[in-house]
C-alpha cells in the first residue's frame, strides 16, 4: 500500500516536472524568437529617444499653435527635383530567373541625403512661403527696423493724436494729415483707431513741424520731406511715435497737397509698425511704406499694405508699448518664426549696415549683419572674414557661439564641410537655444553621412529630435534618419521614420522611401503599393526601379512588361531598368 503511494506521488511528480519542462522550452523560445527580431539596444537613451519620435511631438505641435490659430497655416507639398540616381555600368546588377533577365539601371539609395544641409533661414523661407500663400502679397521682411519688429498693443487703441497747426503752415496741409488718419482707419475697417488731443503729453502720436528740420536737395524728396522714429521709456517700452513734417521743399517751394497726403500716410504706416521700405510707386499705388518722388500723385493704401499690417499684428513685436498679457501672447506668432532670431534678422542693404559700422565700429551686431548679407548674397569668404571680426569682439559666450553656428551654415555651404564641422563642435560649447541646437546636430548629421560615418550620423540625427520646432523640420529630420537607419541594418526603424515623414507630409520623397523601408522589411504588397503611387503620381525614377524589383521578385513577369514600356516612355534616353 505505501509503495502504491509512493508510486502515484512519483507519477505525480514527473507529471509536473514535465509540464513545468515544457511551459519553460515555450518561454525560452519565445525569448530566443524575440531577440531575433528585435534590435539591439546599442545606444538605450537615443534608441528611447528614436521610438519617441513615432508617438505625436508635442513639442511640434506646440510650436505651431499660434502660427495655425492665427493664419490657419497648412503645409504644402511641392515635388522635389529628380535626384540623378543612374548606376555606372560595373555597379549595375544582372539578374536571371525563369528565362528572364532583369537588370536595374538606377540607384536605391542617394549618394547624399535626400536634404542638403540644413540653415535656419531655410526653415524661415518655408514658414514665409506658406504664410504667401495663406494670406497673399505682402512684404513681411522689409519691416523690421534694425531687424526689430516695434509695433503698438491693441489694448492701447484708440491711439491719441496730437497734430501741430502752426499758423504758416496751409490750413489744407493739416487737413491731408487728418485725412491720411481716417483713410487708415477706414482701409482696417476700425481696426486701426485714432482719438485727437490737444496737446502733445497725452499723446501717443505727434505729428510736428520742428523750426530746424532739415532739408537738402536731392533727387528724392521724400527723404527730407518727413520722417518718423520712436522715442522710449526708461525700461525700453515705445513712449510716443514722432512725425517731423515741414511744408516747403528745398527752393522754398510749397508742396502739393497730394504730396502732403502721400507724406501723412507714409508716416503713419511707420508710427503702427511697417518700418523699413518696401518699394516704389507702382501704377499710382502705393506700395507701403515707399520713397515717393516729388510728383503729384495721391497714393491709395494696397492690398499688400493690408495684408502685410495683418501680419504684424499677429507677431508677437520686439518693442511695444504695454505688457502683453499670457492669454495674448499664446495667440501671437513668436518673431523668431519668421525672421529667426536677432543675430539672424539682418539690414538687408550693404551701404546701410557699413555706414552704421563706421559711425559705431565696435559693435558686434553690425558686423554679425555685415557678414549674414555676404553669406546670404554668396559671398561666402568674406563672410567668414567677418564673422571673425565679429567673434573677437563678443564677450557673451551665448551670442558667440550662436556666430559660430553661422560660420558653420556658411562652410556648409561652400560644401566645406570639415570647416563647417568644427565650427558646430565649437558652438555647442555655449549654445543655449533650440532652434539652433536642432540645426546644429542636423547638420552634424548630414556632414557624417558625407564622410560614412553612419553610426555618428545617427547619434547627431538622433539628438536633434529633442529639439526639433516645426513640423517641417520633423519631416526633413524624418526622412534622414530613415536614409541613415537603411545604412546601419537597422530596416524596422527605417520604415518607423518612413511612416512618420509620410504621415506628416506627402510627397515625391517621402512616398519612395515609404515604398523602398516596406520593401527591405519583406512588405512587398506594401512597397508595391507606394511605388505604384511613386510611379503613377509622381513619374519617380527611383519609384520606376523599385516597382521594377518588385514585380521580378513577386515573379509578375507580365506587369514587368508593362511597367518596361511605361518607363521606357517616361525616360527614353536613360531607362531605369531592361527586363528581357
Amino acid at each position: 500500500m505505501q509503495f502504491d503511494d509512493f508510486e502515484d506521488n512519483l507519477n505525480l511528480a514527473i507529471k509536473w516536472l514535465t509540464i513545468i519542462s515544457l511551459i519553460a522550452i515555450v518561454i525560452w523560445c519565445i525569448i530566443a524568437l524575440a531577440k531575433l527580431f528585435i534590435p539591439k539596444d546599442t545606444n538605450s537613451a537615443k534608441n528611447r529617444a528614436a521610438e519617441e519620435m513615432v508617438k505625436d511631438n508635442e513639442t511640434v505641435e506646440a510650436s505651431d499653435e499660434a502660427v495655425n490659430e492665427i493664419l490657419d497655416l497648412g503645409y504644402t507639398s511641392s515635388a522635389e527635383d529628380e535626384l540623378n540616381m543612374f548606376l555606372n555600368e560595373e555597379d549595375a546588377q544582372t539578374s536571371s530567373h525563369a528565362g528572364y533577365t532583369f537588370k536595374l539601371n538606377v540607384k536605391e539609395m542617394p549618394d547624399k541625403l535626400y536634404f542638403d544641409s540644413i540653415k535656419n533661414e531655410d526653415l524661415l523661407q518655408k514658414k514665409r512661403e506658406i504664410i504667401n500663400q495663406k494670406v497673399g502679397e505682402n512684404y513681411i521682411d522689409s519691416v523690421l527696423s534694425y531687424g526689430t519688429l516695434e509695433r503698438w498693443n491693441p489694448e492701447s487703441f484708440p491711439l491719441k493724436v496730437y497734430i501741430q497747426k502752426p499758423p504758416e503752415v496751409p490750413p489744407s496741409h493739416i487737413n491731408e494729415i487728418y485725412n491720411a488718419f481716417t483713410k487708415w482707419s477706414d482701409t482696417t475697417n476700425g481696426f486701426i483707431s485714432f482719438q485727437y488731443v490737444d496737446s502733445p503729453e497725452q499723446a501717443d502720436i505727434i505729428c510736428d513741424y520742428p523750426q530746424d528740420f532739415y532739408r537738402s536737395c536731392s533727387t528724392d524728396q521724400s527723404s527730407v520731406t518727413s520722417k518718423q522714429y520712436f522715442t522710449y521709456d526708461e525700461n525700453g517700452y515705445i513712449k510716443k511715435s514722432n512725425i517731423d513734417l515741414t511744408y516747403k521743399d528745398c527752393n522754398g517751394e510749397i508742396y502739393a497737397e497730394d504730396l502732403v497726403y502721400a507724406f501723412a500716410l507714409r508716416e503713419i504706416g511707420h508710427s503702427l509698425g511697417l518700418r523699413g521700405h518696401s518699394g516704389i510707386f507702382k501704377n499710382k499705388v502705393l506700395y507701403y511704406p515707399v520713397a515717393s518722388k516729388n510728383e503729384s500723385v495721391r497714393p491709395e493704401i494696397n492690398v499688400a499694405d493690408i495684408n502685410t499690417l495683418k501680419l504684424i499684428y499677429s507677431v508677437l513685436p520686439d518693442k511695444t508699448n504695454t505688457e502683453f498679457s499670457e492669454e495674448q501672447r499664446k495667440k501671437l506668432i513668436k518673431p523668431e518664426e519668421i525672421w529667426g532670431d536677432t543675430i539672424e534678422r539682418s539690414v538687408t542693404s550693404e551701404k546701410a549696415i557699413l555706414y552704421n559700422i563706421e559711425r559705431s565700429p565696435d559693435l558686434p551686431s553690425l558686423h554679425i549683419a555685415l557678414a549674414n548679407y555676404y553669406s546670404e548674397h554668396g559671398q561666402y569668404d568674406e563672410a567668414l572674414a567677418v564673422y571673425s571680426r565679429s567673434i573677437v569682439l563678443l564677450n557673451d559666450a551665448a551670442f558667440k557661439a550662436r556666430v559660430y553656428v553661422k560660420v558653420g551654415d556658411t562652410y556648409s555651404s561652400q560644401h566645406r564641410y570639415l570647416e563647417a564641422l568644427e565650427a558646430y563642435k565649437l558652438s555647442l560649447k555655449s549654445l543655449n537655444d533650440k532652434n539652433n541646437l536642432f540645426n546644429v546636430y542636423f547638420n552634424l548629421g548630414f556632414i557624417y553621412y558625407q564622410q560614412a560615418k553612419y553610426n555618428d550620423s545617427l547619434k547627431a540625427f538622433q539628438t536633434a529630435i529633442q529639439f526639433v520646432g516645426n513640423k517641417e523640420a520633423f519631416h526633413r529630420l524624418l526622412m534622414n534618419l530613415a536614409c541613415v537607419y537603411i545604412k546601419v541594418g537597422n530596416y524596422a526603424d527605417a520604415q518607423k521614420c518612413a511612416d512618420k515623414a509620410y504621415s506628416i507630409r506627402e510627397s515625391k520623397c517621402s512616398t519612395y522611401i515609404e515604398a523602398y523601408t516596406r520593401f527591405l522589411n519583406g512588405d512587398y504588397e506594401g512597397a508595391e503599393k507606394f511605388a505604384a503611387i511613386s510611379v503613377d503620381e509622381y513619374n519617380s525614377l527611383m519609384g520606376y526601379g523599385l516597382l521594377a524589383q518588385i514585380y521580378y521578385r513577386t515573379e509578375q513577369y507580365a506587369a514587368l512588361k508593362k511597367l518596361q514600356a511605361q518607363a521606357n516612355e517616361a525616360f527614353p534616353n536613360n531607362p531605369p531598368f531592361e527586363f528581357k
